[in-house]
């Protein structure tokens, strides 16, 4: 969405104010707006369905009685949360992502993320939302995974040393699926530098909500694949993870790692970055480099092998 026209559509719809410019945030082609209206400053992203701005609704309204501060989505006059072109309305928080996550910036967000995760474990998973099929929720279920991908790997786009790297990671999960037998909740699956928001060293906000249903460790390790794996050499990565668990848990004493649970679940993080846009370019619904499924192949096989990330919530 570009034209000015389709913007004041939106603000009218909602109410939000008289139209005066709009500017494009986040990675290109996502089609995520900030808005200026006469009103203020909002958000306009594409939204896939009412059901999924209602699950939005209703986390947002839990995290902000729970003091942990979430970008309010607005209703249109009728009630409901999705303009005629698609787009959902949200308030517009101030704060910029970082890269740099300095010791401050670490501290406020682990303890930011913990209060994330401890409100959202209070919110029942809403049904269906387990077996949701497109390829990202499929990549995300330890269950497709180990029980129904090893079928599908070989019609994958994946050259002949990812493929054997592709096997050897669902068998590496398949040996341990006790690991994975830990109570699963509604979790935020792609918390990472770009997902939050900081003011000074505070988070303002994490935006960008991807709901899976998951372990709270399988949220976590998103936010270590990102923060760390990415950027870092394994044993550099090994001790920001575990300074970061260790404050992870100064903020939340109820979670608990058992031992060789942090390791799989590191290596099951690694494949939702692979086969998710593997499974997405199947389907036809994303594009990816040759070179980035390289990096990700790469990279899962780096955390396979491992085994420092060997150790439990005893730091």
């Amino acid at each position: 969405m570009n034209n000015t026209r389709t913007a004041s559509e939106i603000a009218e719809e909602f109410g939000l104010g008289q139209y005066l410019s709009q500017e494009p945030i986040g990675r290109a082609g996502r089609g995520v707006l900030a808005l200026t209206t006469k009103s203020g400053r909002f958000v306009l992203k594409p939204m896939g369905d009412a059901a999924s701005a209602a699950l939005y609704a209703e986390v947002e309204r839990q995290l902000n009685a729970e003091g942990v501060r979430q970008p309010r989505i607005f209703q249109k006059p009728d009630g409901s949360l999705i303009s005629t072109r698609g787009y959902a309305a949200f308030e517009f928080v101030k704060g910029t992502s970082c890269e740099d996550l300095i010791p401050a910036r670490l501290h406020s967000a682990m303890a930011y993320i913990a209060a994330f995760h401890a409100a959202l474990a209070r919110l029942r998973v809403p049904p269906g939302l387990s077996d949701r099929k497109d390829p990202w929720s499929r990549a995300a279920s330890i269950h497709f995974l180990i029980d129904e991908l090893p079928k599908r790997i070989d019609d994958l786009d994946l050259r002949t040393t990812q493929r054997a790297i592709a096997k050897s990671c669902l068998d590496f999960l398949k040996e341990r699926r006790e690991a994975f037998e830990r109570s699963a909740q509604l979790v935020h699956s792609d918390i990472g530098p770009d997902n939050i928001l900081f003011l000074g060293d505070e988070v303002a906000t994490i935006i960008d909500f991807t709901p899976h249903v998951a372990p709270e460790l399988f949220a976590l390790c998103q936010f270590f694949y990102w923060s760390f794996l990415w950027k870092m050499d394994i044993r550099s990565a090994e001790e920001a993870v575990r300074k970061s668990l260790a404050i992870y848990s100064e903020n939340r004493p109820e979670f608990l790692i058992a031992e060789g649970a942090l390791h799989a679940t590191l290596v099951w993080a690694a494949a939702f970055r692979l086969f998710g846009p593997l499974l997405a370019m199947d389907a036809g619904l994303a594009s990816y480099s040759a070179s980035g499924i390289e990096v990700r192949a790469s990279l899962l096989k780096g955390i396979m092998e491992s085994e420092p990330f060997n150790f439990s919530s005893g730091l």
